[in-house]
């Protein structure tokens, strides 16, 4: 049985207003430990956006309330094929010029755990600081 959680596209809305951004991101734990991640956004600006996993789903402050990258092995930021590197740094991705993005991921740091005990609690977001709220599995 494939473990998966998903998360809905919530904006910070003190940061984008009048914004019309909308999607989600699923989660799926392979039978290789990897985890697939599919991102399926509209709205953006056309152009290179970075999307990280944070610390906290407590969104009432917005990006402050959410807390960092999430991070648990102190490790460096990095990007997503370093070796060192945040568990929530996921890289960049492309919208394109009709304002959608429709990638999939595939990371090798987000565990079996992290989806089914705590992945509830995280908050999902991509700069400036759209915020993913809640995820439900």
């Amino acid at each position: 049985m494939s473990i998966k959680a998903l998360a809905v596209l919530r904006l910070n809305e003190a940061l984008n207003k009048n914004k019309r951004s909308k999607g989600f991101v699923c989660f799926t734990m392979l039978p290789d430990k990897r985890v697939k991640i599919n991102v399926n956004i509209e709205g953006l600006s056309p152009g290179l956006h970075g999307i990280h996993i944070h610390e906290y789903g407590d969104m009432s402050n917005g990006c402050i309330s959410a807390g960092t990258h999430f991070n648990p092995q102190k490790k460096t930021h990095g990007g997503p094929l370093s070796k060192q590197r945040h568990v929530g740094d996921l890289g960049n991705i492309r919208v394109d010029h009709n304002r959608k993005a429709n990638i999939t991921i595939y990371d090798h740091l987000i565990s079996q755990r992290l989806l089914e005990e705590q992945i509830d609690r995280k908050v999902f977001g991509y700069w400036p600081c759209y915020i993913y709220s809640r995820v439900a599995r």
